[in-house]
């Protein structure tokens, strides 16, 4: 380590799993190599990141893509579960569960999230909502979207 901190990076086309398996994503292995893309920086007090159109990889849940993500933390201090990322998605269905706390502030476009209590919550740019662990959902997409989101707990 550096006086100036870490950078971390990600393969290109790399697939995480976080949707069914925490414990992966938390143990995430993220190495240097000159065939990478940058992704984040970050130091003992803060992560930073640095994104272009490109440096967005395939979020895969259950063995299925379901958008994009481009990862800015992938865990939180001492190993506590915390992943914050961008993730975009043109429009589309699927089955989303919650397997984490997950806090959404949507950036672009309109997701309908449809709760297995039948209550539907839509997201448009500057709304900010809080899912709780073991929620299941059907998520929407209706408009290209693109969130900002927080997975901790």
């Amino acid at each position: 380590m550096n006086s100036t901190g870490i950078e971390f990076v990600m393969p290109r086309g790399h697939e995480v799993s976080y949707g069914f398996d925490a414990h992966r994503l938390r143990n995430l292995r993220i190495e240097p190599t000159e065939e990478r893309v940058a992704m984040t920086t970050q130091t003992a007090e803060y992560a930073r990141s640095t994104i272009t159109s490109e440096d967005y990889e395939p979020f895969v849940v259950g063995g299925e893509a379901i958008g994009e993500v481009h990862w800015i933390r992938t865990e939180g201090a001492e190993g506590a579960t915390l992943a914050v990322g961008l993730w975009r998605s043109e429009p589309q269905s699927f089955p989303y569960p919650f397997t984490a706390d997950e806090t959404i502030h949507a950036l672009q476009g309109e997701l309908v999230i449809d709760l297995e209590s039948g209550e539907k919550v839509t997201l448009r740019p500057g709304d900010i909502a809080s899912f709780t662990k073991d929620t299941k959902s059907t998520w929407t997409v209706t408009q290209p979207f693109k969130k900002l989101f927080v997975i901790s707990g």
